[in-house]
């Protein structure tokens, strides 16, 4: 689980080409009506898993941010008329992604230590009330890890994640009215693997991941698909088909009227790594098409006519590729920052009037990676605000930690109670204090909540360019 990714595999490569070209966003400029790319926020630490919203008039933005001391927080800032706002700390952990709800909310979830073991946990920000208490959504005792949130048009909360509590890598699910109390967590029937992603459409739950192909002695890794619809989950579908690569990864899906899927991901293929498209449901796919002569780590949104818009990786490119609904054709990539820095994982949301935002972890130095922003500015009637430049982190931010605080449902729907490491009881789970933030950069920023002990350190060591999962 917490070794090596191939989805990183052209770490290496940047080194190479460049040696440690790094920059800010000196010299970045606006790309064919993209804006010129900012950082959200210019730390001293590793910014890495960026995820992206739009919802209640803000770009809202969640990354992981690793710290001197090796400990990784989930960071939070938004993006409205004046400016992206200063990052706050919002829990303990890694790999954050979110989701905004029909009504305005945002929803958060991120892998974080608990008591020996990684567990996923969730929080809810709503204008006005500021980020919840946080909630344990997992309670398998595995090590739980990926997670990813998508909310439906009921607001039901649907969180998958991949686990390793049957002895292998399985992918979970876990679903929620309110946030706060949870269903018992289940596994896929058949869904061993990791790296998943999801989709809602039709009243029925769609997801991805990556698994190894069955008879392959583990050696070679695909994309599998499966459905949860009202008479349960069908068996899963292996969606990339050539028999000859070594690995897939990094899918995302998003579903169209009666259930048609949409899926991208990432494969190694005979010219390289390629980002691959294909539609379908069910056992039915078309055959998979090439988007890319090269990239990895892509990202999918759908806008309210149908069209796809596709941001992936490429070393020292973020690329933008868009689907017309009416002409099922793809128009050539488009790099929207165009300055020779190592990026990687690009986060994709669409805001009212169907611009694509996109973050991303841009190299700085060989010991800090940020996190950086851009949009597109050519949709008539858009009322999205000029992006500005970026407040810095302060070194010592200090408030009180957020706490688990589930209800006990009366039904037959089990719920958690838990405390992360480092959080003290809130007296409400409506609202909890966030850290704070100056303008003012130090060398190293570091947390501290009062009162509770400090967080222990992750268990494994962060290398720059080398891939933690």
């Amino acid at each position: 689980m917490r070794g090596l990714n191939w989805r990183w595999i052209g770490a290496a490569m940047v080194l190479g080409l460049f040696g440690l070209m790094i920059s800010r966003a000196n010299g970045m400029v606006a790309v064919g009506g993209w804006s010129t790319p900012v950082p959200v926020a210019s730390t001293t630490g590793w910014g890495d898993y960026p995820a992206v919203v739009v919802a209640s008039g803000k770009v809202h933005v969640a990354w992981d941010e690793q710290l001197e001391n090796l400990s990784h927080q989930i960071l939070y800032s938004a993006l409205d008329a004046g400016g992206w706002s200063s990052p706050v700390w919002v829990g303990d952990g890694e790999i954050p992604a979110l989701s905004a709800g029909p009504d305005g909310a945002v929803h958060l979830v991120w892998t974080g230590e608990y008591q020996g073991n990684f567990e996923i946990f969730y929080r809810q920000w709503t204008a006005g009330n500021g980020w919840s208490a946080t909630v344990r959504v997992s309670d398998t005792g595995g090590l739980s890890d990926n997670p990813k949130i998508a909310v439906g048009s009921d607001n039901a909360r649907h969180v998958v994640w991949s686990d390793t509590m049957p002895g292998s890598t399985t992918i979970y699910h876990a679903t929620s009215k309110d946030g706060q109390a949870w269903s018992l967590s289940s596994a896929i029937p058949g869904g061993e693997g990791e790296f998943p992603n999801l989709a809602l459409g039709d009243g029925e739950v769609h997801v991805a991941w990556v698994g190894f192909v069955p008879g392959t002695n583990n050696t070679q890794l695909a994309i599998f698909y499966d459905r949860l619809g009202d008479s349960g989950w069908d068996p899963p579908t292996i969606v990339s088909t050539s028999t000859t690569s070594l690995w897939a990864s990094t899918p995302s899906l998003a579903v169209t009227g009666g259930g048609n899927v949409h899926l991208v991901w990432a494969e190694e293929m005979d010219a390289g790594t390629q980002v691959l498209y294909a539609q379908g449901s069910g056992t039915n796919w078309t055959t998979p098409a090439s988007l890319s002569g090269s990239g990895y780590a892509p990202a999918l949104a759908l806008d309210p006519q149908g069209g796809l818009h596709v941001v992936w990786a490429d070393l020292v490119r973020i690329l933008y590729s868009y689907r017309a609904p009416d002409t099922g054709q793809w128009t050539d990539p488009v790099d929207i920052a165009n300055i020779p820095s190592y990026k990687d994982l690009p986060a994709l949301a669409l805001d009212t009037a169907q611009n694509p935002h996109v973050v991303w972890s841009q190299l700085i130095t060989a010991e800090n990676q940020d996190i950086y922003y851009a949009y597109h500015t050519s949709t008539p009637g858009t009322t999205t605000p000029s992006p500005t430049p970026a407040a810095s982190l302060s070194a010592t931010p200090t408030g009180v930690g957020p706490t688990s605080t589930a209800t006990a449902s009366p039904t037959a729907t089990p719920t958690s109670t838990a405390t992360q490491p480092g959080a003290t009881v809130a007296p409400s789970a409506t609202s909890t204090p966030s850290p704070t933030a100056t303008a003012t950069t130090q060398a190293s920023p570091t947390y501290t909540r009062t009162p509770g002990p400090t967080p222990a350190p992750a268990a494994w060591v962060y290398l720059p360019l080398v891939a933690r999962k």
